[in-house]
């Protein structure tokens, strides 16, 4: 009752998983390496927020704090240099995309390893990318797990794959206005993203 919340809107329950030391797919899942841990996921914000408790601080202040928005969530990112596959694509994870923010325009693709219209999206990215070269358009292509990594902590794609148009420092973000999974070919998105763009500025 002490970390009830008084925000009639806000108001629900806070639901608690207690979970076995011994289970490490579980704990591997959640980001969960200490066996003592406790981790607070927050969906009130259209995405998925991880709150981990620091070793110095109990429990009591650490929902505590929650509860008064004075903690910093945590962004799962994948530990591995960004790098090129031999089409031009660039494998990136939340935070080597958060350095590159500064590019004016750019494509992401969000996959998951397991997903078969992800696997089919993939190959069309890549040859996305041949075309590019050859329009001569200077818009970089990434692709990025979201198994492995979080974007958006306020817009989670409901659906995979999922595409979007990053540009003005990522401070604008569009996503594809269709079934991505039913894109046929590398054509279809570059009409999308003339809609979205000049094309004289992304032009070398």
């Amino acid at each position: 009752e002490s970390h009830k919340r008084r925000d009639r809107y806000l108001r629900q329950d806070m639901v608690c998983l207690i979970v076995d030391r011994h289970e490490l797919r579980i704990r591997m899942t959640f980001g969960v390496l200490e066996a003592s841990t406790l981790l607070i996921t927050d969906q009130r914000h259209g995405g998925t927020r991880r709150y981990y408790q620091s070793s110095n601080v109990n429990m009591h202040d650490f929902v505590g704090q929650f509860w008064s928005n004075e903690l910093t969530y945590n962004v799962k990112t994948a530990n591995q240099e960004p790098r090129t596959n031999s089409h031009g694509v660039l494998i990136v994870t939340s935070d080597s995309l958060r350095e590159m923010s500064s590019l004016n325009h750019s494509l992401l693709l969000l996959v998951s390893p397991s997903c078969g219209h992800c696997l089919r999206m993939m190959t069309i990215w890549n040859e996305l990318s041949g075309l590019l070269q050859k329009l001569e358009w200077n818009i970089p292509l990434f692709r990025m797990d979201v198994t492995e990594n979080e974007l958006f902590d306020d817009d989670e794609p409901h659906w995979l794959p999922a595409v979007y148009y990053l540009a003005n420092n990522s401070t604008k973000r569009v996503a594809y206005n269709g079934t991505v999974g039913a894109i046929g070919d590398s054509t279809e998105i570059i009409e999308w993203l003339v809609s979205q763009l000049d094309v004289e500025h992304v032009q070398r």
